[in-house]
């Protein structure tokens, strides 16, 4: 009796040579997926929610390098959990397939097989794999998903430290040495100049003159060197052994068919994740009746703090504290949203940015600038707050400024607060070269266009 104990896996056939520690890969891919899988479920949600802070304080070019980070790092987040989950599915079928060839080593009973003719069984012989053979193809495509996920995880971590190396030093130029120039067509023309000439031109001339470049010139040494370090910027080390088996290995339309399907389906599963059906919304509906938009008779829970979600973000919408105010002040929040108000508050408030870029800032001042980007009226009556206070909200934590209106003097009942925020002067700029007064393009005037590019908010609320 031999008593020796048999590392082999189950999916290897008798008299296989493989041995030892490759054998059980699938235990330690099976320990791995489940553990990536668990930890990275909450990834996206957390980077969701912390790119919905970071957007609502930034602006410009700044913004844009946040997006860049919370784009690429969600794609990651994405392409793991979509490959091990695909890999546990995997792993789930090949245990069935194995389960199955111990408990029916002989597989397929072809002579038992009924309800086909003659025509049939034999294209299904042709078609069929074995059973053992079923086995070994689930056990490599499990494995292979493993080098597709490092390859794919490879390349983006290679593209976030691509866009930084360059981003950075983009930055740099267009805010000090060159200011009011193009992030992006800086950054396009570092990536060129810096990346892909050097090396694009090394691997031309390598194919084209290689019959005429002596091994020993300068040429050769200098197309050696700029392909050495390609080689490890682009983390050959790592990423080649796997790119260059499988590519070699397998049929290479196949290969860059199923990385470029993954790329795919990460990529959806981004942009789906930002719709609102999987939260109750849905563009599709059979309701014949309801408000209009911005209707006043519609009641929007954004504009009461007290009905505001915990950790919701509500870029562009105004607040008070409930549906009814029991004191005699309405507080008024007005929220500052960089990317929107930057222009105006330059265009109207110079001296006073001015002074904050100088170090002098005058919080008073300040605040009242991000107040007065709306117009404020109480019952079709304008109202201008005497005194506006730098404010949180307690729901976001985004920044914005508070006024309280005195409504003590108002009956009981119903009343509408209503908020208008004017555009600035090159957004009117712009609409007055599409419409004048006296003609009509697209069916709306230049004041309709106007009244469309503002915003307004209607709030009501009871006494």
């Amino acid at each position: 009796m031999n008593d020796s104990i048999d590392n082999r896996s189950p999916i290897d056939a008798p008299g296989s040579p493989r041995r030892g520690l490759f054998d059980q890969t699938w235990e330690v891919e099976l320990l791995i997926s489940g553990a990536l899988v668990f930890a990275l479920l909450g990834a996206p949600t957390r980077l969701s929610g912390w790119w919905d802070r970071v957007s609502v304080i930034a602006a410009g070019d700044l913004r844009m390098g946040y997006f860049f980070a919370y784009y690429y790092l969600s794609l990651l987040a994405y392409a793991l959990i979509a490959t091990f989950v695909l890999h546990i599915a995997a792993r789930a079928y090949w245990v069935g397939l194995a389960g199955l060839h111990s408990l029916y080593p002989e597989g397929i009973r072809w002579d038992a097989v009924q309800n086909r003719g003659p025509i049939g069984l034999a294209l299904a012989k042709r078609l069929v794999p074995s059973l053992e053979e079923a086995v070994r193809n689930a056990d490599g495509f499990c494995r292979l998903i493993f080098a597709f996920a490092a390859i794919l995880v490879g390349n983006l971590v290679l593209s976030i430290v691509g866009v930084f190396a360059i981003g950075v030093p983009s930055y740099w130029i267009v805010t000090y040495a060159v200011p009011g120039s193009s992030l992006l067509v800086v950054a396009a023309a570092m990536a060129v100049v810096v990346w892909l000439l050097p090396f694009v031109g090394a691997l031309l001339l390598d194919r084209k003159m290689r019959e005429r470049i002596a091994p020993d010139s300068r040429l050769a040494w200098a197309i050696r060197g700029i392909l050495r370090l390609s080689y490890y910027v682009a983390l050959g080390p790592v990423l080649h052994p796997l790119t260059l088996t499988i590519a070699t290995r397998t049929s290479q339309r196949r290969f860059a068919t199923v990385l470029q399907t993954i790329g795919a389906v990460v990529v959806a599963m981004f942009l789906v994740s930002d719709l609102d059906l999987f939260n109750g919304g849905t563009p599709f509906d059979s309701l014949l009746l309801g408000p209009g938009e911005g209707s006043s008779a519609e009641l929007v829970p954004a504009y009461y703090a007290d009905q505001r979600l915990a950790g919701a973000i509500h870029r562009r919408s105004p607040a008070i504290q409930s549906e009814v105010i029991e004191g005699d002040y309405v507080r008024l929040l007005i929220t500052y949203y960089p990317r929107d108000d930057n222009e105006l508050l330059r265009e109207r408030c110079e001296s006073v940015v001015t002074r904050v870029v100088d170090g002098e800032p005058d919080d008073a001042a300040a605040a009242r600038c991000i107040g007065d980007l709306y117009e404020v009226s109480m019952n079709g009556a304008a109202v201008s707050p005497e005194h506006f206070d730098f404010a949180t909200d307690r729901a976001s934590g985004m920044r914005g400024v508070v006024a309280r209106l005195n409504v003590a003097a108002f009956p009981p009942g119903r009343h509408e607060l209503r908020l208008v925020r004017d555009i600035s002067a090159a957004r009117r700029a712009e609409l007055e070269a599409q419409f004048t007064e006296a003609t009509s393009t697209g069916g709306g005037t230049l004041a309709d266009a106007i009244k469309d590019a503002s915003r307004v908010h209607v709030i009501p609320f009871w006494r």
